[in-house]
């Protein structure tokens, strides 16, 4: 897949299972320019959305009431993430990411309910895919997005943070990657734009922690791609 820097600790496309929304083509797709060099300068620091109605009756509705906060990882939040009692590879998650976006790397985003984190999203400053950073190498890529609970609307305004992010920084499309076994999280996308990049899929390559060994996992994602010029 080439070297890009980008961490393989965990998957990257969008699963099929665990009701995670966790992101795994020929010829230019219309209206996405693979553009030029990127402007890092960080601008969007926050996006606020309102809460969506019930539908789960295991979520209280005073906890859905309250306000639903999407931004970028703080030193202070790492700290409050990694207080809690988290299996090892989740804190590992938060730290890599954290430290990607020290390095430039990316942004990691937090979903957040008053003091309850509710979801999670890393923003690639280019995708770590090697097919797509040939063809579209000034797409920002969304990655390992996680919502809890689901049907809220948290992985939908983690997505439009991103977006927003991405399009403030002159990023001229946005991508993400989905296993084939998720069609409920490939309609949301395609529902909020995102359409095949039309050169096939892209395989994403992770490693699972395991006590008698780590195990390289290596999925079929079909990938879609956004244009927010």
């Amino acid at each position: 897949m080439g070297s890009t820097g980008l961490p393989r600790s965990a998957p990257s496309c969008l699963r099929g299972n665990r009701g995670q929304h966790q992101p795994c083509g020929s010829g230019s797709l219309p209206g996405l320019d693979p553009g030029p060099s990127l402007d890092a300068d960080p601008v969007i620091d926050r996006v606020e959305v309102s809460a969506i109605g019930v539908r789960s009756s295991r979520v209280s509705r005073s906890f859905l009431n309250v306000e639903l906060r999407v931004e970028p990882c703080s030193e202070l939040d790492l700290e409050r993430l990694l207080s809690q009692d988290l299996v090892p590879h989740v804190a590992a998650h938060h730290r890599e990411r954290f430290a990607l976006q020290g390095a430039g790397a990316a942004t990691y985003l937090l979903a957040w309910r008053g003091h309850q984190n509710v979801g999670r999203a890393t923003i690639y400053n280019e995708s770590k895919y090697r097919p797509v950073r040939v063809t579209y190498p000034a797409t920002a890529e969304i990655n390992a997005l996680e919502a809890y609970p689901q049907r809220q609307g948290i992985g939908t305004a983690l997505i439009a943070a991103a977006e927003s992010r991405a399009a403030h920084r002159r990023f001229p499309s946005i991508g993400l990657a989905v296993e084939p076994s998720n069609p409920d999280a490939r309609r949301l996308y395609e529902r909020l734009g995102y359409v095949l990049w039309g050169r096939g899929r892209v395989v994403d390559e992770w490693v699972e922690p395991r006590d008698d060994g780590d195990l390289v996992h290596r999925d079929p994602c079909d990938y879609l791609i956004k244009s927010l010029s």
